[in-house]
């Protein structure tokens, strides 16, 4: 037995944005066993880590998907996607490699068939329904501030500018087990739309925002570049992915700004042209009913006539009627070409604000970077000031120690100076024996004893002499 028909008509898109270099959401629509299978996801986890984290959450689980077995529930075939999926992020973030290390990737799925929907989702990409000109959300992100937010902590607005306010609890490849929040069965409305998204979008647009746009004009296709136009408006940085479901024909759609414009101009034509028939027809009935003699005729004037419509009395009724019926489609095409023009310009226009949306954007997220860079600067300038400073001080210092150790230097060198002069050895005293009786011959017998003495360098002892009985002086 088939699965039910699906009518569906799907929009999407997924843009980088003006300031991500890389786009690491990943998207999909495909059919497997269980019915139709639309997903998002958001890798995170460095330049490589998280768009391939992303593209292995959505390639996992569109073959988990099909792999289930046959009389396995929704649901447990949605946690068995989810599980295995899981498994493999987790395997290949913790495998070593540092460019997918701690790598994963958040995860929000539509599976429908026929009229019957259910919605899985890991992390805070989300999924909304619109029905009846109101959105409603169908996930709740798994984040610290939305926990805070629960708790009664925070209001919405604020979690939006909390420093937090990306940071998952839960996601695809983070823990080996993953817990993934099934909503209940949903069973869809002909008009009803799903809407799925990445935090680019959700993160940035408020729900309001989002149901202003989805009561627009725009068809089912213009819907994702209205909302990409939105999240840049709101100052998005991150990149943008939206999957917009109709499911039936929209039932809440007006008929495009044009298109009105040109059904007024219509009917005032009509309205006018209807209005001078009425009138000639009665003037014309008039006369026939009552003719007048010459002298009345010449008396009363003619009344008044519309520009480049000539009264004739003797014309043809069915004639007059073709020529009224061929002046209204000239007008009527007239105004068809005016309603084309400025169709075009219209479009013209939009593209041109959709761009300086973007523009504005980009210029708010690089004023706020450049403002941040200056503040950054600033700050390192004060610490250079401040390590000059301390240079300079240090600098004072050494040269102050600089000093003391050439002062010291003079003083041990003047210490050793003398401590050399002290270590020196005495000089050798000369030994002279006087002799009373005979002096010459007494010294010509000293002296070579003296002079023996002084060549060796020795002290001679002083002895009594032989002639004397007297020492020596």
């Amino acid at each position: 037995m088939g699965l039910p028909k699906t009518n569906c008509e799907v929009g999407a898109l997924s843009e980088t944005g003006y300031v991500r270099e890389e786009n690491q959401d990943r998207m999909s629509g495909i059919h497997v066993g269980l019915g139709q299978a639309y997903i998002v996801a958001d890798g995170m986890g460095g330049h490589k880590g998280g768009a391939m984290a992303a593209t292995l959450t959505v390639e996992g689980l569109q073959r988990h998907l099909n792999e289930t077995a046959a009389g396995v529930d929704v649901e447990g075939a949605i946690k068995f996607a989810f599980e295995k999926t899981n498994k493999t992020v987790y395997e290949r973030a913790h495998s070593g490699d540092s460019e997918t290390e701690e790598m994963g990737s958040t995860a929000v799925l539509f599976l429908i068939s026929g009229r019957v929907a259910r919605v899985a989702h890991v992390g805070d990409s989300r999924a909304y329904l619109y029905r009846k000109g109101e959105l409603r959300p169908l996930t709740k992100d798994h984040t610290k501030v939305q926990k805070m937010m629960d708790a009664g902590m925070l209001t919405a607005e604020e979690a939006r500018d909390h420093p937090d306010a990306s940071v998952l609890d839960r996601a695809i490849g983070n823990q080996p087990d993953i817990d993934v929040d099934i909503g209940p069965i949903l069973e869809l409305k002909d008009g009803d739309s799903i809407l799925l998204c990445s935090d680019g979008l959700s993160g940035y647009a408020d729900d309001a925002d989002i149901e202003s746009v989805l009561r627009s004009d725009s068809t089912v296709q213009e819907i994702p570049g209205d909302l990409f136009a939105l999240a840049l408006e709101k100052g998005s940085d991150d990149n943008v992915t939206i999957q917009y479901i109709q499911y039936g024909e929209r039932s809440d759609v007006r008929a495009p700004q044009h298109t009105r414009r040109l059904w007024y101009g219509v009917a005032t034509i009509l309205g006018v042209v209807m209005l001078g028939a009425v009138v000639w027809q009665t003037m014309d009935s008039g006369n026939d009913s009552e003719p007048h003699s010459n002298e009345e005729r010449t008396a009363q004037e003619p009344p008044p006539v519309p520009e480049k419509i000539v009264v004739d009395e003797d014309r043809d009724p069915s004639a007059a009627s073709a020529d009224g019926e061929s002046a209204e489609s000239a007008i009527t095409l007239r105004l068809e070409e005016a309603t084309t023009k400025i169709n075009k310009l219209e479009i013209k226009l939009s593209i041109v604000e959709k761009e300086k949306q973007g523009v504005d954007a980009v210029l708010t997220t690089l004023k706020r970077k450049l403002e941040k860079k200056k503040e950054e600067l600033l700050e390192t300038n004060n610490r250079v000031n401040a390590l000059n400073a301390v240079n300079t001080d240090q600098l004072s210092t050494i040269n102050d120690l600089m000093q003391q150790n050439g002062e010291l230097a003079a003083k041990i060198a003047a210490k050793k100076k003398e401590i050399e002069q002290l270590s020196a050895p005495p000089a050798t005293k000369e030994v002279l024996v006087l002799e009373k009786d005979n002096p010459k011959q007494d010294e010509s017998a000293e002296l070579p004893k003296t002079n023996a003495t002084k060549a060796s360098g020795a002290k001679t002892p002083e002895t009594p002499s032989k002639g004397s009985g007297r020492p020596a002086n």
